[in-house]
Formats: structure tokens, C-alpha cells, sequence
């Protein structure tokens, strides 16, 4: 097996979990922003994709515009889900794991 057919294993399995935990946790509410940020993040990384920027740029910029977004709807989110929403919505984009 290939590093590659791994780390779509891992990346399907760690979407599998994050979504089990959002199904049992999160009230409708959160869930419905949990949704409209995962969608909103793919939007974001999928519009810098194309953007001549180099990669550490792009990120910065997602980060800041998911952050704003989360934090005009009244949530504030770790760094390190920020970093997670965006890596899921690359490896999305990239079709390395479907959902």
C-alpha cells in the first residue's frame, strides 16, 4: 500500500469520526453551522486554488476568512479546527477523500 492510498485512509477516517462526534454532540443549531462552515471553507479553499499565490499564503488567507466567518456567527473556534476545516476542504477539492 502506497503512502498516498494511507493517508486517504487516514484523512477517510478521520472524516468519518469527526462527523460521528458532530452527529452525537452538537445541538441542530451547531450542526446546521457546522455544515455551513464546511461548506463555506471548501468555497474558500476552492476559490484560492487557482489564485498566484504561494501555498503558506493561501492558508493564511483561508484561516483569516474562516475565522472572520466563524466569529461573526458568535463561535469561536481553536486555531487547530480552523487548520482542520481547511485541510479537509484541500483534500476534498483535491478528491483525495469523498464524503
Amino acid at each position: 500500500m502506497s503512502i498516498f492510498e494511507r493517508i486517504k485512509i487516514f484523512f477517510t477516517g478521520l472524516f468519518r469520526a469527526f462527523k460521528e462526534i458532530i452527529d452525537s454532540i452538537f445541538t441542530t443549531a451547531l450542526k446546521k453551522f457546522v455544515t455551513e462552515a464546511w461548506d463555506f471553507s471548501q468555497k474558500i479553499v476552492k476559490s484560492l486554488e487557482d489564485v498566484d499565490l504561494a501555498n503558506e499564503k493561501k492558508r493564511e488567507e483561508a484561516f483569516t476568512k474562516i475565522k472572520s466567518m466563524a466569529e461573526a456567527e458568535g463561535l469561536h473556534f481553536k486555531n487547530n479546527w480552523v487548520n482542520i476545516l481547511i485541510e479537509l476542504a484541500l483534500q476534498s477539492i483535491r478528491k483525495e477523500i469523498e464524503f
